[in-house]
């Protein structure tokens, strides 16, 4: 019941920027009902196709509500019909006076009209379908959201013999559900491709496992990380030849693209932008630089995930330890970025990361502070303070709790 008093409170409050108080108090009692209803049906193997059944009918009434919390999509539409118009988004940001002739009700909710895309060309690719069938934020949220609901169903039978916690926490927690039924975010595909790589790296099929990273990576950089475990238990010829395919696959997806500006959009994001950061904000105290930071940030992130790729764990656990340390280390960490850690955490076992999942909600605190004139908001010190410490306590209590080492 409280589970369906927070959704039903998310859907009838007022507009987060109208009144963000609302919406954190609802979010976070879906959140956190859904967490005690996974610990308590865990066990109840014979509720999973109710599970999926409400997954199903939760994203269905979340994509015909419009995605108040970010405008991302927008810039999926318009870049998609870049594309189809002839012109490289690579080069020409949506402010460019050479798209003038194009603006139209699309463009106008565009935000950061000024930087060209950050995108993969698997993304681009998925944005000239949406520019080419529909042109509306429709397409993008029933696309985000039959993505997510395959990930449901990956994650029941990657998880099931160990209980059907993980998937009730994927199915009905706010934090899927929002970022892909509601904000139609690309994640929800790249994850689901991740998940299905987990998945075939379980059964031991791992040239499927390949492809599905691969083109994982051509949507998001993120899941090229799972041809680490697949490199390891594959023989080192067959690994050779693979990782000479994915190259040429990568170059040849990249040639339409190739511009002197191909990593403009992304250099702006990473010189400029911070929102909402954790151990990068550490790193600024100690180094007083911007710049200097986000190096050390890099070179630490960067050792991590390289000591883990040495260790004896499972592929999710290392998805996991190379998720972590972008979430930790990032300058900038939206709410939906925590869905890269909550996956393989839920594959593992990692409960913890649900709560956090559930806090990084309480960001969109700041839309309540934005100004469309000048485009800019007021994070407030304490929303991070919370955000943070809530999920660390949990999880210093739950390693208390385990009775063996976490490498599985």
């Amino acid at each position: 019941m409280l589970c369906i008093a927070g959704c039903a409170g998310v859907l009838s409050s007022p507009a987060p920027r109208e009144s963000p108080s609302a919406f954190l108090v609802f979010v976070t009692l879906w959140g956190i009902s859904t967490i005690f209803l996974a610990f308590y049906c865990d066990k109840e193997a014979h509720l999973a196709l109710g599970v999926l059944i409400v997954a199903l009918i939760i994203r269905a009434v979340f994509i015909i509500v419009d995605p108040l919390l970010s405008d991302d999509l927008f810039r999926y539409l318009w870049e998609g019909r870049v594309q189809l118009e002839g012109f490289n988004p690579f080069v020409y940001s949506p402010s460019s006076e050479q798209l003038f002739p194009l603006r139209d009700h699309i463009w106008e909710q565009v935000g950061h009209k000024e930087v060209s895309t950050i995108y993969p060309p698997g993304s681009l690719a998925m944005f000239r379908v949406f520019a080419a069938t529909t042109y509306s934020p429709i397409i993008v949220k029933i696309t985000a959201a039959l993505a997510d609901f395959i990930t449901v169903a990956i994650i029941y039978i990657g998880t099931r013999k160990k209980g059907l916690g993980a998937t009730i926490l994927w199915a009905i927690h706010p934090l899927p559900v929002l970022e892909s039924a509601q904000n139609g975010h690309i994640e929800a595909t790249a994850i689901m491709l991740a998940a299905t790589c987990l998945l075939l790296i379980q059964r031991g099929d791992l040239t499927k496992a390949w492809v599905f990273a691969v083109i994982g990576g051509l949507v998001k950089l993120l899941p090229l990380a799972l041809l680490v475990p697949i490199i390891k238990r594959q023989r080192l010829t067959k690994s050779g030849l693979l990782l000479l395919l994915t190259a040429i696959a990568i170059g040849l997806s990249l040639t339409p693209w190739l511009d002197p500006t191909l990593i403009r959009g992304f250099n702006r994001y990473y010189e400029a932008w911070s929102f909402n950061a954790s151990g990068f904000n550490i790193l600024l105290l100690v180094f007083g630089e911007p710049a200097t930071a986000r190096l050390a940030g890099v070179a630490i992130g960067a050792t991590f995930c390289l000591l883990a790729a040495t260790r004896k764990v499972s592929p999710a656990m290392f998805f996991l330890c190379v998720s972590a340390a972008l979430i930790a280390l990032s300058p900038v960490v939206h709410p939906w970025y925590v869905l890269w850690a909550l996956l393989p955490a839920l594959w593992v076992g990692a409960w913890p990361w649900a709560v956090l999942a559930t806090t990084s909600l309480w960001s969109y605190h700041v839309l309540g502070t934005y100004e469309p004139v000048t485009a800019t908001w007021t994070e407030a010190w304490w929303i991070p303070a919370i955000e943070y410490t809530v999920p660390l306590i949990a999880t210093i209590f739950w390693l208390r709790r385990q009775k063996r080492p976490l490498n599985v």
